[in-house]
């Protein structure tokens, strides 16, 4: 399963005006839906922003839990092993980790992540107050164009650990305390969310 980030970024022409990329946008999530590849926990929040006509979103991930093979640290080379986006046992990802194949297998909980488009400068300043009020510290501007400006939202609630390189690195008790802290922390993403869907209902 090779990594890539359920993305339905724009592709359209880079003059076409804001309401032109955001009916794009919406067709792309659409299919992206229709083809099961959006998080279903994110639906709800994605509805929320694509609800007001100054925001469409491009990208997103509920937060994941996963096993990925990181053979040098690069995206080319780099693979997930098993993925879910919410809390796991213990008991199936140690046997999806006896199962792995991989050159060095890595344990993983990663937090939400947003990429929405803003119609300018004013809509983008305005949505990262919101985060900063659902207490989402990661963030920013990274993008401006005469049509758009792009923001990110990311949670901060992560953790990862080498768990087999050959052979599993590490005992079933160890990786125990290691599953149990994953979801103690995406329990904290999950609220993040709702705090931040809260605040979108402000909008």
């Amino acid at each position: 399963m090779k990594v890539t980030d359920v993305k339905h970024g724009y592709r359209g022409p880079k003059d076409a005006r804001f309401d032109e990329i955001k009916k794009d946008l919406m067709e792309l999530l659409e299919n992206a839906k229709n083809e099961g590849v959006v998080d279903d926990g994110c639906l709800p929040y994605l509805e929320l922003l694509n609800a007001h006509p100054n925001y469409v979103t491009s990208s997103s991930c509920y937060g994941r839990i996963h096993l990925i093979d990181l053979p040098d640290y690069t995206k080319k080379n780099t693979h997930f092993v098993w993925k879910q986006h919410r809390k796991v046992t213990s008991d199936e990802v140690w046997e999806a980790l006896q199962k792995a194949a991989g050159t060095f297998i890595w344990f993983k909980m990663e937090p939400l992540i947003l990429h929405v488009s803003c119609r300018d400068v004013a809509a983008a300043d305005k949505l990262l107050k919101i985060k900063l009020a659902a207490g989402i510290k990661r963030g920013g501007i990274f993008s401006i164009a005469p049509n758009r400006v792009q923001i990110e939202v990311g949670g901060t609630y992560r953790m990862e650990a080498p768990v087999k390189k050959e052979s599993v690195l590490i005992t079933k008790d160890y990786f125990d305390v290691l599953v149990e802290e994953a979801n103690k922390k995406f329990d904290k993403n999950t609220e993040m969310w709702e705090r931040f869907g809260e605040q979108l209902t402000r909008l």
